[in-house]
């Protein structure tokens, strides 16, 4: 079960962060360009945190081809179970501010929060139809790898939050050098969820 809470966990982060992002966004006003710096940054933390949801997804996919997964029954649902809960949290953050939200960041957002729920979804269809057995993993390091890969794309959620009010704020070259500070602060993030992937993919293999 370790695997499938991973990627339910992590799908489930990465859904609420993206709604953070979206729901910080402003709806522009005045002459619209169709690449505001906000949408530009907007559009950029989504896909990395979107990154970081899929690599999950890649290993709960691993897990059931490996059969390195103990989930009798229905058990393997808790993976969309999680990723669909979340998605309904950052949705909600979406909904609740929609009448100053920027609509093309908030389209966008719903579009990439909906399929990360879809491919936890696949995964656990996989799980149960496939029920391929291998030696199977333990759950301790898969849940503790899944915490730490959700609290990355959360913190990158809640840091890309606060750029994208900064940048929403100024205009021109400001605007452009302050997105490049906020990619800049994106890389911890990214790096901690990377070798949590790396760490997750070793044990899979090693079994």
């Amino acid at each position: 079960m370790g695997p499938l809470l991973l990627t339910g966990l992590v799908t489930g982060g990465a859904a609420i962060a993206i709604g953070m992002v979206a729901a910080s966004s402003t709806r522009p006003v005045g002459t619209i360009q169709p690449i505001t710096p906000v949408r530009r940054l907007a559009l950029i933390l989504t896909a990395f945190i979107t990154g970081t949801g899929v690599w999950s997804v890649v290993i709960g996919v691993l897990a059931v081809i490996l059969g390195a997964i103990d989930a009798p029954g229905t058990a393997p649902i808790i993976a969309p179970v999680i990723a669909l809960a979340g998605a309904v949290v950052a949705l909600a953050l979406v909904a609740r501010n929609l009448a100053n939200v920027d609509p093309w960041v908030a389209s966008r957002a719903g579009t990439f929060i909906l399929g990360l729920g879809v491919l936890a979804v696949v995964v656990a269809i996989l799980a149960i139809v496939i029920r391929e057995r291998g030696h199977v993993v333990e759950s301790g390091p898969f849940a503790i790898l899944g915490i730490v890969m959700a609290g990355s794309v959360l913190g990158l959620g809640v840091s890309g939050a606060a750029s994208i009010r900064a940048v929403g704020e100024l205009d021109g070259a400001a605007a452009l050098a302050m997105t490049s500070k906020a990619i800049a602060r994106c890389l911890p993030f990214q790096a901690v969820a990377v070798g949590a992937t790396v760490v997750a993919i070793v044990l899979l293999i090693r079994t």
